[in-house]
C-alpha cells in the first residue's frame, strides 16, 4: 500500500513540475453482470499490446466528497520505473507480471468511482458508477 502512494506522490510531483507527455482513455465496460473491465487507448500511435501502465487503482469518495487514494477498492503496481502494456483489465482479475497491492473489494451499486492508470509522463482516469 505504501508503495503506491509513493507511486502516485511521485507522479503527481512529477506531473506539477514536468507536465504530463501524454494522456491515454480507459473506457469503463459492465458486462451486464457484475463484472467490470477497463479498456485502455492511448493517443498516437498505437502500441502492440495496448498502452504503458505502472500502476492502476480504482477509488471511490471519503466522506467530505474527495476521492479516497489512501484506501483504494483495488490496486496494482510494478516496481517504479518499470511500465506493461495492457489493453483490457476485469475488476479484481491482476494482469500477468503485475503485484496486487490491494485486494479488489465488492463495488457497490450506484457509487460513484474513479478509475486511475499511471506511468511516468503518461497517465489516464475515468469515472464510472457501479450498476
Amino acid at each position: 500500500m505504501k508503495s503506491v502512494l509513493m507511486s502516485l506522490a511521485l507522479f503527481l510531483l512529477a506531473f506539477n513540475l514536468c507536465g504530463m507527455s501524454s494522456r491515454y482513455t480507459i473506457k469503463v465496460v459492465h458486462d451486464g453482470a457484475s463484472l467490470i473491465s477497463f479498456h485502455f487507448k492511448g493517443s498516437g500511435a498505437p502500441k502492440a499490446g495496448g498502452v504503458e501502465v505502472n500502476t492502476f487503482l480504482v477509488v471511490k469518495r471519503d466522506g467530505s466528497g474527495h476521492w479516497d487514494y489512501k484506501n483504494p477498492m483495488w490496486a496494482f503496481e510494478l516496481s517504479p520505473g518499470n511500465a506493461k502494456p495492457l489493453s483490457n483489465v476485469t475488476y479484481g482479475e491482476v494482469p500477468v507480471g503485475f503485484a496486487e497491492t490491494t485486494k479488489a473489494k465488492p463495488l457497490e451499486r450506484n457509487v460513484h468511482y474513479l478509475a486511475v492508470g499511471l506511468t511516468p509522463g503518461s497517465g489516464g482516469s475515468v469515472e464510472f458508477t457501479a450498476q
